[in-house]
């Protein structure tokens, strides 16, 4: 969930460092502090990415306040900052022994481990090629062959449409003031294709977030079906955020039952 508008939170890291608006605006060689002034009030459009680390040079910003600020503006990881936190989310990633997903705000899955990639068969819908697609959360859990959608004898069919419907309010939740975005407007574009996904959505509309708390997208429970025995693999799930980028996100899974331990035990 978004906690403060880029404009606004510019000018909290402004203050704090006791800068003015004339001071920052000089720096950035404007003639004008109006134009600082503007974007903070949100009464501009934001400022492209050059500009952007125009300001965190000008205001001499640390590592973790650019990007909270790229978070706040809604700016996407560029390829080069998904290479370092894949990277950097390694030995994560390879030492968890459960499903590991590593994400951004915008729900692109930027990496996965071996278990996950089992668990969520990604190669099937994507062949070897995502870490060049990086594809989007909605795309993975509505393609035609997802696993879940395809054995729904198994997921009842009910407790699925349930599922798929809670996540896509969570995802409006989530993305409140991105709206406006061109990649949002890309993904809901391309997303609209799948008539499974276009009818939830309309549903999804109608499910207010207003009661859903700060955690609702931050743990809970899932099931996939089990990839060779007639049963359910069941997974209790959290989400952490990095800590110097809170642009990503680990989504940690463990086993909820000893079945489903008792599976990875044998790997």
């Amino acid at each position: 969930m978004i906690t403060a508008s880029f404009g606004g939170l510019l000018k909290d890291f402004r203050i704090r460092k006791d800068l003015s608006q004339r001071d920052v605006a000089y720096a950035m060689g404007w003639s004008e502090p109006s134009r600082l002034s503007r974007i903070e009030q949100g009464k501009t459009k934001k400022p492209t990415r050059e500009n952007v680390h125009q300001l965190f040079e000008a205001m001499r910003l640390s590592k973790i306040e650019r990007n909270k600020l790229l978070l706040a503006g809604g700016y996407l990881p560029t390829e080069e900052e998904i290479v370092k936190i894949r990277h950097s989310a390694h030995t994560i990633l390879t030492e968890w022994k459960y499903p590991v997903v590593l994400l951004d705000f915008s729900w692109r899955i930027i990496d996965i481990n071996d278990p996950a990639n089992e668990l969520y068969q990604m190669e099937k819908y994507f062949g070897k090629t995502i870490h060049k697609q990086v594809p989007n959360v909605l795309e993975t859990i509505f393609h035609p062959i997802f696993i879940n959608n395809i054995l729904q004898k198994m997921v009842i069919l009910e407790e699925q449409q349930a599922f798929l419907r809670r996540v896509l309010v969570h995802f409006r939740y989530a993305q409140q003031g991105r709206s406006r975005d061109q990649w949002y407007i890309t993904l809901l574009n391309k997303m609209m294709k799948n008539v499974h996904f276009k009818q939830l959505w309309k549903e999804a509309q109608l499910e207010s977030v207003d009661e859903i708390n700060d955690f609702a997208t931050n743990y809970g429970k899932k099931m996939f079906p089990h990839p060779s025995k007639n049963q359910l693999l069941c997974f209790n799930f959290f989400v952490v955020s990095a800590l110097e980028d809170p642009r990503f996100d680990v989504e940690f899974h463990i086993p909820s039952d000893i079945e489903t331990y008792q599976y990875f035990q044998k790997k």
